[in-house]
């Protein structure tokens, strides 16, 4: 079987174990708002790791608005929250996806990406639909 194939099921594989977790704690939508915090940190201890600084810094960056998004999220009463965290881990899968045509951070496994973007895809859509469900505007 192919790598990305592999990689793919094991994200989407993580993503489903993550959400019944999540579910079992009762500590949903917030729990997610606070991973949005360390998704960043995954690439740049990729590039820290393969001694690669400068790569770290540019993760970093990239990494900003995640990190905003899940301050944000924490701290203060967004309308529609849940939705809104769906949307940054959309957002994040995106970036899995096209982070290679930006800069290239030689640390990152081969088929983390592609896990991630599984990862990120099940958990952003199982966000949107239950904020999307909800007939009420909920925060995180």
């Amino acid at each position: 079987m192919d790598s990305d194939v592999i990689g793919l099921l094991l994200g989407v594989a993580l993503g489903v174990a993550s959400i019944f977790l999540v579910r079992r704690l009762n500590g949903e939508p917030w729990m997610y708002a606070y991973a949005l915090l360390v998704l960043p940190f995954i690439y740049i201890v990729f590039a820290v790791v393969h001694e690669a600084p400068n790569t770290a810094g540019k993760e970093f960056v990239a990494g900003i608005p995640f990190i905003a998004a899940g301050i944000a999220l924490l701290w203060f009463k967004v309308p529609y929250a849940t939705i809104v965290v769906g949307a940054f881990w959309i957002l994040h899968a995106f970036y899995d996806f096209v982070k290679d045509e930006i800069f290239i951070n030689s640390g990152v496994p081969d088929w983390y990406p592609v896990a991630c973007i599984g990862t990120d895809a099940v958990i952003g859509g199982y966000l949107l639909w239950l904020g999307l469900r909800d007939k009420q505007p909920a925060s995180v």
